[in-house]
């Protein structure tokens, strides 16, 4: 994880709000993006159901062997851009 944490990191700064999707039993993305000052927020609809992550907004959307799991891909990937805000510049 600290493979994608590391190039993600050169484009967030701290503070920054972020979801956490498809995290799985263990959100190691999530806890190196947190480390580093980011407030996160995790949810995998098997590991980790959070009802209420998908109805807001973040400054980015961090998801890894997420894709292979949409039974609709054309609409899982439009459900998570339109988590992240407009204008951050991350996505």
């Amino acid at each position: 994880m600290a493979r994608l944490a590391a190039p993600l990191l050169m484009r967030l700064q701290p503070g920054m709000q972020g979801l956490g999707f498809g995290c799985g039993p263990g959100p190691v993305l999530s806890m190196l993006l947190r480390e580093a000052g980011m407030a996160m927020t995790d949810d995998d609809p098997f590991y980790a159901p959070n009802v209420d992550a998908l109805q807001r907004q973040y400054d980015f959307v961090a998801c890894t062997e997420v894709v292979e799991h949409f039974r609709d891909p054309h609409a899982g990937w439009a459900q998570l851009m339109a988590r992240a805000r407009p204008g951050t510049g991350v996505g």
